[in-house]
């Protein structure tokens, strides 16, 4: 037999590839088995919840007093002065807190005890604008800058003579050794009267010093009553000095 040249050798071997590749998978290698993969999840939508912020109460408003009363309530409680009772002169009158304001003045004007700057030890001034203390009007006026009972200092207290109630119509009446009863939401002061003083009506400088003398600030604790006098004008000023009882002998 002839042998096949080299050509044709090769030709029957590329053959030979070709039908072993064009063969089922079965019939080559084995299948390897693909694992199990976990089925995924439905993606679940991502939904944002707002946290609320905790409730905060707003805050109580405290209203303001109303006038100087309150006013003096809310500062010193039960220490306030109710009542003043005088019996030698019957006197059973409610007490007030009395500030004061701007009041424009004609030189015929006359305050009274209602003239601040003489409670103050400064200068009185009878016209144009100046400071005057408030009108207790048909009770007895507390000076809200003087003390209280209890307090080593001195009470400051006026009323009228001749207008709404004249309360201290015939403060001029009382004498040495009189009583004076103040009230408080707590108890009641006893004061005897020691010195009655009925001044006129001088120059601004000299009733400037007079009144500082009885209305300043003092030490020791001390009642003064004022008003005007008499009873048919105010050409003059009544002033009542009294000391509590437990001071006296």
């Amino acid at each position: 037999m002839k042998a096949l040249s080299p050509f044709f050798t090769l030709l029957i071997a590329l053959a030979a590839l070709n039908l072993s590749g064009c063969r089922p998978a079965s019939e080559g290698l084995a299948q390897t088995a693909l694992p199990d993969l976990p089925t995924p999840q439905a993606r679940l939508d991502r939904q944002t919840t707002a946290t609320a912020l905790p409730s905060v109460a707003e805050p109580a408003r405290t209203p303001l007093p109303a006038g100087k009363a309150e006013l003096a309530r809310s500062v010193y409680g039960g220490r306030v002065i109710e009542w003043v009772r005088i019996p030698k002169i019957a006197v059973f009158a409610p007490v007030t807190a009395v500030g004061w304001e701007a009041a424009t003045l004609s030189p015929f004007d006359t305050l009274g005890p209602r003239s601040v700057p003489p409670l103050f030890g400064g200068k009185a001034k009878f016209a144009g604008t100046a400071p005057v203390w408030d009108s207790p009007h048909a009770q007895v006026g507390w000076a809200l800058s003087s003390a209280l009972p209890g307090d080593e200092g001195n009470i400051v207290l006026y009323g009228h003579n001749n207008i709404d109630s004249s309360v201290f119509r015939n403060l001029s009446d009382l004498k040495f050794g009189d009583e004076v009863r103040l009230q408080t939401g707590e108890r009641e002061w006893l004061y005897y009267v020691t010195e009655v003083n009925i001044l006129p009506v001088q120059s601004e400088e000299e009733d400037r010093e007079v009144y500082a003398e009885y209305m300043s600030p003092t030490r020791a604790p001390r009642l003064t009553l004022i008003s005007c006098w008499p009873p048919t004008n105010n050409t003059h000023r009544v002033i009542v000095v009294a000391y509590p009882a437990e001071m006296l002998p």
